[in-house]
């Protein structure tokens, strides 16, 4: 699975990195998502509706 991260939206309050770091990151200024790894799948199903838009 792939992360997504709307760069026209998103205000890098960092609540998607402090969640699940392993996929995002907020160094650049913006988040930044990555691959969804099967171990962060369950993160995925619990906060997907309000991350992994």
């Amino acid at each position: 699975m792939k992360a997504f991260v709307d760069e026209n939206t998103c205000i890098c309050c960092g609540l998607c990195e402090g969640i699940c770091s392993e996929v995002f990151t907020t160094d650049t200024g913006v988040a930044v998502a990555g691959e969804v790894s099967a171990d962060n799948e369950e993160k995925e199903k619990r906060y997907g509706k309000y991350l992994f838009m």
